[in-house]
């Protein structure tokens, strides 16, 4: 399931230490995902994920917004649980 991520978050080193960008097809490793569940279908968790590598995916206004948001619908889920 792809994702799309600012190429700026992948910028890093390669084997011979230089600094650059990730080309198509390149493998790469995020070492640094945030996210936000955004809703729970029996075993499975679906994730919006805000940032990666600390580059945010969304400005902070609407990422609180939906903090919020998701806090509230699981608050409620958990709520119709007990």
């Amino acid at each position: 399931m792809p994702i799309k991520v600012p190429v700026s978050a992948l910028a890093g080193f390669d084997e011979s230490g230089e600094s650059g960008s990730p080309a198509a097809g390149d493998s790469i490793t995020l070492s640094e995902v945030e996210g936000i569940v955004s809703s729970i279908d029996g075993d499975t968790a679906e994730i919006e994920i805000t940032s990666v590598n600390g580059e945010s995916l969304v400005d902070d206004a609407m990422s609180e917004r939906d903090a919020l948001l998701n806090s509230a619908m699981q608050e409620d889920e958990d709520a119709a649980a007990y």
